[in-house]
């Protein structure tokens, strides 16, 4: 049997915080120096890593004092033409399109468009699970925290010509595993719900309220929420299969998978090393960008406040499709 593991274009954010408000003992020729020594080493430590995962390519952005100190490619972005990673290239955050998508939901509750702790059914009467009780009393916040008592069941929605409301109006269907509110279980159904319900009571569409309310206001120009989007990008990644020595780019889904080829508030948000960055500083800025709060600091406080503590199994956390 042949053996193959998958390599991806990996996307690495650094998020460093410091306590100088000014600079050390030293004046800033001495504060820089140190800064170009420790930048030296994060790039060689990069370098190491990459041979030792053998990644194709990656991006790293660095925020530091409220600055960018460095954003900036390694490796390949398309291996057989020799391209390099820059900066500017964009990758598909995958998973990480879920910060975004609860960024929307605080930024609809702002609004006075939903609330955290009402029921989903509220907004979204087609809402149904099969355990009765999780149905009524299942909220925006038990979406985004993972705890509905359903496991992930993913083939459900990849690869699925459904769309977004058929996929919502089938979890009535999908069997629970654990009670409500017990267990956290993983779940990009859930998200896909959320970001039908911020479609929903925003009176437009998930992606458009993030690229409306976030993307457009932060200035992350070289960011989307689709895969046209991307491969319409002056520069954007691939990702690759290894089989012994060499490296097989992977397809991008075709236009006719409707949720891996359309805008899903799962994972289908891409962009790049540059524009997470402006997204690093407005959590680094308590919500507020170019002078405007984008988040009240209190809705901001909910998304990085933990918000279920209890047993997990590694199964619950697996990677995403």
């Amino acid at each position: 049997m042949k053996k193959f593991r998958t390599i991806g274009l990996l996307f690495i954010l650094l998020l460093v915080f410091s306590s100088y408000a000014a600079y050390p003992i030293g004046g800033q020729s001495a504060y820089l120096d140190d800064l170009n020594a420790a930048l030296q080493k994060i790039r060689s430590y990069i370098d190491t890593s990459m041979k030792i995962w053998e990644t194709p390519g990656l991006a790293v952005g660095i925020v530091k004092d409220g600055k960018v100190i460095l954003a900036e490619g390694f490796g390949k972005r398309d291996a057989e033409k020799n391209l390099p990673v820059t900066a500017k290239t964009r990758f598909i955050l995958g998973s990480t399109t879920k910060a975004f998508t609860t960024m929307a939901m605080g930024i609809l509750v702002d609004d006075g468009k939903l609330d955290w702790d009402k029921p989903v059914s509220y907004y979204l009467p087609q809402f149904k699970l099969m355990n009765e009780y999780a149905t009524l009393h299942s909220t925006p916040r038990d979406l985004a925290t993972h705890r509905t008592g359903l496991p992930r069941h993913d083939m459900v929605w990849a690869n699925s010509a459904f769309s977004l409301e058929e996929l919502v109006e089938s979890l009535q269907y999908l069997e629970p595993s654990r009670d409500f509110r017990t267990t956290f279980q993983y779940n990009n159904l859930m998200y896909i719900a959320a970001g039908y319900l911020v479609g929903r009571v925003s009176g437009s569409s998930w992606e458009e309220v993030v690229r409306e309310r976030i993307f457009k206001p932060l200035g992350m120009t070289d960011s989307g929420c689709t895969v046209p989007e991307l491969l319409s990008a002056a520069e954007f990644s691939y990702a690759y299969d290894r089989e012994k020595e060499k490296l097989t780019s992977r397809p991008f889904p075709p236009p006719t998978d409707k949720l891996m080829y359309g805008a899903r508030a799962s994972g289908s948000v891409n962009t790049t090393a540059e524009d997470m960055c402006k997204w690093m500083l407005l959590h680094l800025s308590k919500g507020t960008a170019g002078g405007k709060q984008i988040i009240t600091r209190a809705n901001l406080l909910q998304l990085h406040t933990p918000q279920f503590a209890g047993p997990w199994r590694a199964a619950d956390i697996s990677v995403s499709l």
